[in-house]
């Protein structure tokens, strides 16, 4: 089987667990590792949730979001908003926030002040639920007075907040802070840590955006983890592991995607011999380099 189908029949089947039977009206292309997504979601807020599900497959470069949202009826304007402003009235998670919003053609706006980056996103959440909204501009300003607004004091408060949270691995993710914009940078387990270490990050008060670069290492079914385990430990024993070899590797669905850096051709041979060796590997995506001495 190539990666592209790989790839093909991973997504089909995150979107058929998680999306429930929204898999029926997208119809997803892979041609070299780049994924095309088309067909009817119901509102704005799926259309997004599908292109993050997909996206965060290992072994696709990028996705191209091309889903359109299918309408039963017009919904005036007038609606829109009225609904997206009773949502925020009824949401405790902004009840002390400052929030209004417009809507023209079905674009609606979002304007007032927030505390948290965390709260500006639950606003944008609730106001791409609401039917008939085609796309939301999201113009909330963070205003939180009594926060550190240094650099180096929102990045400690990050650090310690994922220290503190148990759900993150705080020693994998080096975080930097530049203007308010935070920097996740590393590699964690899961898909679902990587969004849970955005989230941590943006209910610090004074943090204005959250730029996560985080690399997932394999997926969350038991089998993932257990060929995952026992190809890096094979990888760490070997032998030619001492040839300063720095490998990252994990496994989904059968295939071992390799990464890293090596300092020989032999070391990076090795790397690939050594996980299609193992039971259960029946593909190996090397994607290793080579460093220049």
């Amino acid at each position: 089987m190539d990666q592209d189908k790989i790839l093909k029949d991973k997504a089909q089947e995150l979107l058929f667990k998680s999306m429930e039977n929204a898999d029926q009206s997208i119809n997803i292309q892979v041609e070299n590792g780049y994924m095309t997504l088309t067909g009817i979601v119901d509102v704005l807020s799926e259309k997004k949730a599908v292109e993050e599900l997909v996206r965060s497959i290992p072994g696709v470069k990028s996705v191209e979001n091309a889903l359109t949202i299918g309408m039963d009826r017009n919904i005036a304007d007038k609606d829109i908003t009225e609904e997206i402003i009773n949502r925020f009235k009824s949401d405790r998670r902004l009840e002390d926030d400052n929030i209004g919003a417009t809507t023209k053609q079905g674009i609606a706006q979002l304007q007032g002040s927030v505390k948290q980056l965390a709260e500006a996103n639950i606003a944008f959440e609730l106001a791409s639920s609401v039917m008939g909204v085609k796309d939301v501009i999201n113009q909330l300003k963070i205003e939180s007075p009594n926060s550190p607004h240094d650099d180096a004091s929102l990045t400690n408060a990050i650090e310690r907040s994922f220290s503190l949270s148990g759900k993150v691995s705080a020693q994998d993710i080096k975080t930097q802070c530049y203007n308010g914009t935070v920097y996740l940078d590393g590699t964690v387990d899961t898909p679902e840590e990587k969004k849970y270490a955005e989230q941590l990050a943006a209910t610090v008060p004074g943090i204005k955006k959250v730029a996560n670069r985080l690399v997932t290492r394999h997926g969350n079914t038991t089998q993932d983890n257990e060929l995952t385990n026992k190809l890096r430990e094979e990888l760490r024993t070997n032998p030619w592991a001492t040839l300063g070899a720095q490998i990252e590797a994990y496994v989904i669905d059968n295939t071992a995607f390799l990464g890293g850096e090596v300092y020989s051709i032999e070391a990076r041979i090795q790397a690939e011999r050594t996980a299609a060796s193992l039971d259960g590997i029946t593909q190996v995506q090397n994607e290793i380099e080579v460093a220049k001495h």
